[in-house]
């Protein structure tokens, strides 16, 4: 099992999470690429990686995310909760599907929350009931004891929490003595309460025979200087004595093995390593009586109030334990040690757990294809709608406008990249991201402004702002195809769910728009806009857009020139087909046949685009396609047919009448052109073989079907312009099933 665990830093100060980190990377059943991340290595430990920088991690291409994607765990094992480093390996797997771990160490419990200022509390109540109910509703958590169970439950009601207790490293260590002295390891931090015990200490000490020792890690100066200044003012600087702190082991368990007690009076700790490693040892602590322990360590504890009079009262009644006494709890607090805490025992419930986690994942693919589909088609067929919408409600010359100006774009687009997202999704690295994405951003900017130049200078009308703005959308979008289909490809859900529902919600408003004749067209796309932008910069590399990677890129575009001729030829064609229809018919009744075309060859862009990569990819969803096409294809025919003589004899008067004639004739085509479509993309599922075959194929289609409109206007006027989608389906069906022969 591939196991990434990240931490915040590894230094003095985190000592006790480092060690627990530490001891589980070691765990056999691991793989030996397990690693663990921290933002800071203060102590320079080899062998973990440490975060080069945190600007940017926010974004789908930063440090982050790309370890992620390259060094793709099973499972990331967070260690802690409030740290930047925390959350953003938490947003970064909730993006591409890994599965966390959230240890939070104690964090989460109710006065380790208020342990600092009330400013601090409050925004740690708004990140846990806001942002990570979102990012870690469903994740699974370790507690430590019942209590920190409790803490977690408290925010996280229906995630996955286990019980581990921690691993510890335990040096087998020979009493030689038992000294008057209490010992405390730890932080000087006022969390630790060692200002409360310390005067509790120097009132119970009536003889300078007993010594307390502060093994003290540097964390708050200030709290560090007020408690020396406390024992100097008392005259107890030989009685209380500042150590620096022991890190060695073998000499720290020598410590706290000959140490009358341990002291541990936090706020608040979750199964302390402190009085494990001194129960280990047999050697009792004195606690905070708002800690929680399990019974079988409760028993050999000593529990207090932290105020001066209980702690004093407490301190009094251990110095007053007799040597006899002290030797022999040693004894059975060692003996139940090793019954209790059985090391192995932790270690396999953290593998049966990390399995658990690592199976039921392998279960849950992408919302799948059915989400994939739809966000994608959202992000392609806006200008389609808008024409097919304009023609309803009665703005066919508008439709004409958009299908010319941000519907050339569109396909000028697609010449540099119509095969890009098949490629993408069947063959190609994820280094073929970079490279696309960086075409899509220069080309398509030099396209959009060279279109709307020509309008603006040429072709000038009140419309204008709308149109450069949909060409805008169009840019974007052709760009975000890419950053879907990576995440598609990653099996991602959470952007392309994004993606899906955001972009529903401006649809249904542009439908309201025209529904209601309201006026609020250009402010709906402006947002629409701004939607793609975001998209967009999310998942920029900006290193990536240097224009010297562009020139090489492109270079590299026409090394691969049947792919760039198979998309050219095709999309020459319909750039032929809708300027010959504006010249023949003008613009009113052009709009009417874009509208109609636009809805006969929508399932086949969908296919050739979006479904057809789907359907090649999933071998069940293949073979049940496979199975019910002939049958479908029947019952469609018969029904379009059916259709076409209603309109053609009854509803002759009908405002749409010629509307629903170009798109029923058109929409008999379409089962033709899917067929067609099908067989061209189990060539491109092969090898780039078949797949060089193919973009042969593609060109010899184009250049046949470029002249229809043009021919058929002037053998049969614009009565047989309706059967020229129909044409162009058979052919393609001619063509592609020979392929595959």
């Amino acid at each position: 099992m591939k196991i990434l665990q990240v931490l915040d830093e590894i230094s003095k100060k985190n000592i006790s999470i480092v060690s627990v980190a530490k001891i589980i990377s070691s765990y056999d059943f691991l793989s030996i690429n397990s690693k663990i991340v921290v933002s800071k290595n203060l102590d320079k430990i080899k062998k973990i990686y440490s975060l080069k920088s945190f600007i940017g991690n926010f974004f789908f291409s930063s440090e982050v995310s790309e370890i992620l994607k390259s060094y793709k765990p099973e499972i990331v094992h967070i260690h802690g909760i409030w740290r930047p480093i925390h959350f953003f390996f938490m947003i970064h797997c909730t993006f591409l599907r890994i599965p966390i771990i959230v240890q939070p160490h104690g964090m989460l419990l109710n006065e380790a929350l208020k342990s600092k200022s009330f400013l601090s509390y409050i925004i740690k109540l708004f990140t846990l009931n806001i942002v990570y109910k979102i990012l870690l509703s469903k994740s699974y958590f370790i507690a430590v004891t019942k209590e920190e169970k409790k803490s977690i439950e408290k925010y996280f009601p229906k995630a996955k929490i286990i019980i581990i207790k921690n691993p510890i490293e335990i040096k087998k260590t020979k009493i030689e003595k038992v000294q008057k002295k209490f010992v405390y390891f730890g932080r000087f931090n006022s969390h630790k309460n060692l200002l409360e015990f310390i005067e509790a200490f120097i009132a119970a000490a009536l003889n300078k025979k007993w010594i307390f020792e502060i093994y003290g890690i540097e964390d708050d100066q200030n709290y560090k200087n007020k408690l020396k200044k406390l024992v100097s003012s008392s005259g107890f600087k030989k009685s209380i004595l500042f150590k620096k702190p022991e890190f060695n082991i073998k000499k720290k368990f020598k410590i706290i093995a000959e140490s009358w007690c341990n002291v541990l009076v936090s706020k608040s700790e979750i199964l302390s390593l402190s009085v494990l490693e001194a129960f280990s040892v047999g050697t009792q602590s004195i606690v905070n009586k708002k800690i929680f322990f399990p019974n079988w360590i409760k028993r050999y504890l000593i529990f207090s109030d932290v105020n001066k009079i209980q702690l004093t009262k407490n301190i009094k009644s251990i110095m007053q334990q007799d040597i006899i006494f002290k030797l022999n709890e040693k004894y059975k607090m060692k003996k139940l040690f090793e019954k209790e805490y059985k090391f192995h025992k932790e270690k396999n419930n953290y593998k049966f757990f990390l399995e658990k986690i690592i199976n039921k994942n392998k279960n849950i693919f992408i919302s799948n294809n059915i989400t994939v589909l739809f966000s994608n088609l959202l992000n392609t067929v806006l200008i389609p709608y808008l024409m097919i919408f304009s023609v309803i409600f009665k703005k066919s010359a508008f439709a004409a406008e958009i299908g010319v100006y941000p519907g050339i774009l569109l396909l000028l687009t697609q010449v540099f990249s119509a095969n890009a997202r098949s490629l993408l999704l069947y063959n190609r690295e994820n280094i073929y991201y970079d490279q696309v994405v960086n075409i899509r951003f220069y080309l398509g900017f030099f396209i959009f402004i060279s279109l709307s130049l020509f309008q603006y200078l040429i072709n000038y009308n009140e419309n204008f702002s709308v149109l450069f703005i949909l060409s805008l959308i169009i840019y974007f979008s052709w760009i975000n195809e890419i950053n879907l289909a990576i995440h598609e490809k990653n099996k991602s859900s959470f952007f392309i769910n994004l993606f899906l529902i955001l972009s529903s919600i401006f649809y249904l408003l542009i439908f309201f728009n025209f529904y209601f004749n309201y006026d609020n067209l250009k402010e709906i796309i402006l947002f629409y806009l701004l939607f793609h932008i975001l998209f967009l910069i999310y998942h920029i590399n900006f290193s990536n857009f240097k224009f010297k990677k562009f020139i090489l890129f492109f270079n590299r575009q026409f090394n691969e020139y049947l792919s760039l001729a198979s998309s050219f030829c095709n999309i020459l064609a319909v750039i032929i087909w809708r300027i010959s229809l504006v010249f023949l018919i003008g613009k009113n009744l052009a709009g009417l046949y874009f509208a109609s075309l636009a809805i006969a060859s929508f399932p086949g862009t969908l296919f050739n685009n979006i479904a057809g990569q789907i359907i090649m990819i999933n071998k069940n969803i293949k073979n049940f396609v496979y199975k019910i096409t002939n049958l479908v294809f029947i019952f469609y025919i018969i029904l379009i047919c059916s259709l076409i003589i209603l309109n053609e004899f009854y509803l002759q008067d009908f405002e749409f009448f010629k509307f629903f004639k170009v798109a029923l004739v058109s929409l008999l085509g379409t089962p033709f052109m899917l067929k067609a479509l099908a067989r061209r993309h189990e060539y491109l599922s092969l090898n780039k073989y078949h797949q060089k075959k193919i973009f042969v194929k593609d060109i010899i289609y184009g250049f046949t079907i470029s002249p229809i409109i043009v021919v058929f206007y002037y053998i049969g006027g614009e009565n047989l312009l309706v059967y020229s989608y129909l044409l162009s389906s058979v052919t393609a069906f001619y063509y592609y099933s020979k392929s595959q022969k």
